[in-house]
């Protein structure tokens, strides 16, 4: 894609992400043994939580889809092919057949039967694009702010985070979403120049 200088200006990023009821803090950063209780975290064994569902493309936001059910090829195909109006939207906003989709290798997304939807839609999927990239997706950029935003509410319910998450990705503005599209060069080149490792955003600065 660096090579053929891919314009991804008609690119549609998708992805799901886990959301749930306390703060995000899978991760806490000490020094080796130590194991006060200043510097662990409870965690509680099944916290509620529920998947969502959008995409994203320049000057487009997709609607976002809440899965009230374990998300198979079935649900896929019904609540985000169709339910959630992505190819309607998308043709509507970049002319019909005049934009990409862009999804990872998830079983629901690869299934037999999602891709002859897909084919029977006449969604074009980006090529030569690698099967797991979550540095390369710029969507996960935005489940990153959404759950720092969610992270500054103390929220008491799972419906409270629904609410939480569903104003959030409202109120997202295309300047951001288009300011993500335009440093997918960058992206790119970071990634290689640091052989597939992480890549942060001041590192794209």
């Amino acid at each position: 894609h660096l090579q053929r200088n891919t314009s991804f200006e008609n690119v549609v990023f998708s992805d799901e992400s886990w959301f749930e009821l306390g703060p995000d803090n899978r991760w806490v950063w000490r020094k080796e043994n130590d194991f006060r209780s200043e510097v662990c975290m409870c965690h509680q064994k099944h916290t509620p939580k529920f998947m969502v569902w959008g995409a994203i493309g320049k000057d487009f936001k997709s609607e976002l889809v809440i899965f009230e059910e374990n998300v198979t090829a079935d649900v896929y195909i019904e609540q985000v092919i169709y339910g959630s109006n992505l190819i309607f939207d998308a043709d509507d906003h970049y002319g019909d057949d005049r934009w990409v989709f862009q999804q990872d290798n998830a079983r629901p997304h690869i299934a037999l039967k999602t891709m002859e939807h897909l084919r029977d839609l006449h969604v074009r999927l980006l090529a030569n694009w690698p099967p797991y990239s979550p540095d390369l997706n710029i969507i996960e950029v935005v489940w990153a702010i959404m759950k720092r935003r969610l992270n500054a509410i103390q929220a008491r319910t799972l419906a409270d985070v629904k609410r939480v998450v569903l104003q959030v990705w409202e109120d997202l503005s295309f300047e951001t979403i288009n300011n993500l599209v335009e440093q997918m060069p960058k992206r790119m080149k970071a990634l290689v120049n640091k052989n597939g490792e992480t890549v942060f955003l001041n590192e794209l600065e």
